[in-house]
């Protein structure tokens, strides 16, 4: 009477599971079933009972899942799996444990299989990756866009500074032109990459740097010392980062090396406790006027910056100019 009820409480147990469970002598003959299981290949429990997978089940499959049962009879291990198979002209993904069905003297009498139909997950999932692969082309297209819009406002500062005669607001207009190349080249970047969000730091800061320079008169005879630590940041600090940048190296070259014909500048940037150091230094004599008047333009962008980064600026004039960026990462 005893084993009756737990035989009978075992078959409801395996019957109204929500997974498919299944087990399987050693020849490969199913010998229990539930309703699940069988559905899920399109028969009933009565219809599967001393019949083998490969006769009711996908080729290929049936020989994947004879190696999987075959090395499981040899050596005990349980096998996990994942797996699509076309049953009735359907698709239908899988997620498998089998294990060894062990007699009570511990012998490997046969194969203990539960299967979960994953076609739902599989479906959500691909519609994820397409969501997301949809929206990486369009980031992709606003960054080229907004690439182009700056080029076209860069172009205009162009013009305007030709038809001016006044030297002030000349350099004035060279310096906004700067700016604005500075975050251009920012989203030129983000548009030849696969990484939207973010860059590392060196593939932006060292190229930009190299662009300013040449872009500025009376570079060629500088040594120029680059140096970063890996890290990388998100769009909208780089693209701070890169005008604080160019802020320096262009105040730098116009007014540390005046009546010299070379110098150094150096660009460095270490990663320490969690806190990213950007330190330009040159070798020159002097900075402008403005840089030295803490409420000029410069001095303010630069103060502001670095509040937006959430850091400080440091600035040392006892040996030429270093100015440093403390910010977290």
């Amino acid at each position: 009477m005893e084993y009756n009820l737990e035989a009978s409480l075992l078959a409801s147990i395996i019957e109204s599971a929500s997974e498919t469970i299944y087990a399987k002598d050693r020849e490969g003959r199913f010998v229990v079933v539930n309703t699940r299981a069988a559905q899920l290949i399109g028969y009933t429990p009565a219809e599967l009972i001393g019949r083998t997978f490969a006769e009711v089940g996908p080729r290929d499959r049936a020989l994947v899942s004879q190696a999987d049962e075959a090395r499981i009879l040899a050596t005990g291990q349980p096998v996990v799996s994942e797996y699509s198979m076309v049953i009735n002209q359907r698709t239908i993904w899988a997620s498998s444990h089998k294990s060894a069905w062990r007699d009570e003297s511990g012998q490997i009498c046969g194969i203990i299989g539960v299967v979960r139909d994953i076609t739902a997950q599989k479906a959500a999932e691909e519609k994820i990756q397409t969501l997301l692969a949809e929206k990486e082309l369009l980031l992709r297209e606003v960054h080229h866009r907004i690439k182009n819009n700056m080029a076209t406002v860069e172009a205009f500062l162009t013009i305007q500074a030709d038809t001016e005669d006044n030297p002030e607001v000349i350099a004035s207009l060279e310096e906004a032109n700067g700016r604005i190349h500075t975050v251009m080249v920012l989203y030129e970047k983000l548009y030849q990459t696969t990484a939207y969000h973010s860059l590392v730091l060196e593939d932006y800061v060292s190229p930009l740097v190299d662009e300013i320079l040449n872009a500025l008169p009376g570079t060629g005879g500088l040594e120029v010392e680059k140096h970063f630590d890996f890290v990388s940041l998100d769009v909208s600090r780089l693209q701070s980062i890169g005008i604080f940048v160019n802020e320096l190296i262009t105040n730098a070259v116009k007014y540390a090396f005046g009546g010299r014909s070379g110098g150094k500048l150096s660009i460095a940037a270490t990663v320490k406790d969690q806190t990213v150091t950007l330190q330009i230094a040159d070798d020159g004599h002097g900075v402008s006027p403005e840089a030295r008047n803490p409420k000029g333009f410069g001095m303010e962008l630069i103060r502001l910056i670095a509040k937006t980064l959430h850091g400080r600026v440091l600035i040392d004039d006892s040996c030429g100019r270093t100015v440093t960026l403390e910010f977290p990462v």
